[in-house]
């Protein structure tokens, strides 16, 4: 980790508390509560949980979480509780700001002095992404678009050495250009996955760089996404179609966790399907990917406007910090895609309320609620997959699969 991105300075009474400093993706919470990364229990103008600000060097957001007397970043209001809001109704509205060296963020007795360094002078950029006569990314033939998402844009492309299908991702980042220090990092850690080699883990083949985007080349699978196919059947998956899907990529994560390879974002957009005779087979996409982009301080768990998403996914504890990487965490991501997979819900109560603030209160609803019809034995494993508590949940994938295995026999 190299020098501070970002220091936040904390006052309260106009006297210096603390200093928190960031070199890297992270998110730092600010309240009452035991939990947060600064807590003042003390402050009676304090919520429990009253703003949040997601670290992504050189940027910097701040959110308010529904508090009751409001945040203000140099004086002006971005966010507060009307008298006839819930918290979780108020964070949900509320604006997502911006902040800049020098600003001025003041919650109850306390301010918090935002004192961000200049980025990286960036290097001269690589050639650009395709443009409409360009049918080249790095070695890379390209044959056509798969699709797009907030990331950037996924393309069928020949492999150089023997011209086979691979899927080559071309993703964004929030700055115009990246620091030759940040394109080395991301690619020396995103090789470090190529080792990786196993039935049920898509292949990955090499990354590069191509005018302010990165991209990395990766096994084409024809089958596409699980969340596609999930959508293509109605937003879910009866138990007889999603049972062998569950149970192979478990048997991928498996492997994973006993190279203590942490995947970090598992969701069923990282699922990825090979089609075969009467179905498909399931892949896990994506590996290092998440880990990678916080240590080259290229992004953050969301964006403004992100709704779910990722969130959807993520463990409790994950979020608190993001750096947070152990295999009972993916325990908790695979287990909220299984019971996505097969109710069409999200683990976590997002009804009407602010996703970030059901992840911290770790409000989650058990899979009997949602999936009634669903055996007792296998919503007792994926309650157990989701339990809040890591410890509570199964240690590694290993014994989850064992579990759920017994389950659907």
């Amino acid at each position: 980790m190299g020098a501070a991105a970002l220091v936040l300075e904390v006052l309260c009474g106009g006297k210096p508390l603390r200093s928190f400093s960031f070199a890297a993706a992270d998110v730092f919470i600010l309240g009452r509560s035991g939990e947060c990364h600064c807590s003042l229990p003390d402050d009676p103008y304090l919520s429990a949980s009253h703003f949040l600000i997601e670290i992504a060097p050189p940027r910097c957001f701040l959110r308010d979480l529904g508090s009751r007397n409001g945040t203000f970043v140099n004086g002006a209001r971005c966010g507060s509780r009307r008298p006839d809001e819930t918290a979780e109704e108020a964070a949900k509205r509320a604006e997502t700001v911006e902040l800049k060296d020098g600003d001025s963020v003041l919650a109850g007795t306390a301010e918090v002095r935002v004192h961000l360094s200049p980025p990286e002078p960036p290097e001269p950029p690589p050639p650009a992404r395709p443009t409409p006569g360009s049918r080249r990314i790095g070695e890379y033939e390209l044959a056509g678009e798969l699709g797009r998402g907030s990331m950037g844009l996924v393309y069928l492309a020949r492999r150089p050495e023997d011209g086979k299908p691979a899927a080559l991702k071309v993703m964004s980042v929030m700055d115009s250009h990246l620091s030759r220090k940040q394109r080395e990092c991301f690619q020396r850690e995103v090789e470090s996955t190529k080792s990786l080699r196993h039935p049920n883990v898509v292949a990955f083949y090499g990354s590069g760089c191509s005018g302010d985007d990165l991209w990395f080349a990766m096994e084409y699978c024809d089958g596409g996404s699980l969340s596609a196919l999930m959508k293509r059947c109605g937003g879910r998956l009866p138990l007889e179609q999603a049972a062998p899907l569950m149970l192979q990529v478990l048997s991928g994560l498996e492997y994973a966790h006993q190279l203590n390879i942490v995947h970090r974002d598992l969701k069923p957009d990282n699922i990825l399907l090979v089609r075969r005779a009467g179905g498909f087979d399931a892949k896990i996409s994506d590996f290092g990917l998440a880990k990678n982009f916080l240590q080259a301080g290229l992004s953050g768990i969301s964006t403004p406007d992100s709704g779910g998403g990722t969130l959807g996914f993520m463990p409790k504890e994950q979020l608190l910090n993001f750096m947070y990487a152990k295999p009972a965490s993916d325990v908790f991501s695979v287990g909220a895609t299984f019971y996505t997979l097969l109710t069409g819900s999200y683990v976590y109560d997002f009804e009407g309320g602010d996703p970030f603030r059901a992840v911290l209160e770790g409000r989650t609803v058990a899979l009997s609620r949602r999936g009634p019809g669903l055996p007792e034995r296998l919503a007792a494993v994926l309650d157990q997959a989701v339990a809040v508590e890591p410890e509570r949940r199964f240690p590694s994938a290993a014994e989850m699969r064992r579990a759920l295995a017994e389950a659907l026999t």
